[in-house]
């Protein structure tokens, strides 16, 4: 599922990409190792905790977000890639297509 990701964006070296409601870093890192930088946005305390420790020794650029996602998107600026996962208790909201972001996917 990763690559059918990291695949579908099509981020390259040059790519700013967000990664909303990124967890721990599943798609965050893989991201990171493609792209130019990476805003990883999380609103869940111990997700973010667990995000920088899984962090730790990875080489890409990585911007660590604690906040909701709907919010935080639109101060991120342009965006060549935007990666997302809703959740029941987090549904995609009617804001994040404002961003458009060269590509979307939601995982």
């Amino acid at each position: 599922m990763i690559q059918l990701v990291l695949d579908g964006l099509e981020v390259g070296p040059s790519s700013v990409v967000a990664d909303l409601y990124c967890g721990a870093g599943t798609f965050t890192l893989p991201l990171s190792q493609r792209a130019d930088y990476v805003f990883a946005v999380e609103s869940a305390a111990s997700s973010v905790r667990d995000l920088r420790r899984n962090m730790e020794g990875i080489d890409g650029e990585i911007e660590v977000i604690g906040g909701d996602s709907a919010r935080e998107l639109p101060t991120l600026g342009h965006l060549d890639a935007l990666c997302g996962r809703p959740t029941a208790r987090r549904p995609c909201q009617r804001e994040l297509p404002k961003a458009s972001p060269r590509r979307k996917l939601n995982a």
